[in-house]
């Protein structure tokens, strides 16, 4: 789902990372997952230029565990700022 909704724009720990960004918003882990969840669930309110969670209830708590998953192992993840975006002709 982080893939799918995310990496256009951000990078688990590099370029605009969503570790510093949630460390920022609720310091430094641990960090409460409803918290996390209900920022996903409203963040283009507070961040216009954020688009809103378009996904189900169950890809709301994936991402979320995924995001709480990060506070362990942050390994960078790829995406379109590192490996680029392929445009078919």
């Amino acid at each position: 789902v982080f893939s799918i909704s995310c990496t256009r724009c951000h990078t688990t720990t590099g370029v605009n990372g969503i570790v510093a960004k949630l460390t920022g918003l609720y310091g430094p882990p641990p960090w409460e997952a409803e918290s996390v969840k209900g920022y996903i669930r409203t963040m283009h309110h507070a961040r216009p230029f954020m688009p809103p969670f378009l996904g189900t209830e169950d890809e709301l708590d994936a991402m979320t565990g995924y995001l709480m998953a990060l506070r362990e192992d942050s390994r960078p993840l790829a995406g379109a700022q590192s490996v680029g975006v392929v445009v078919p002709e």
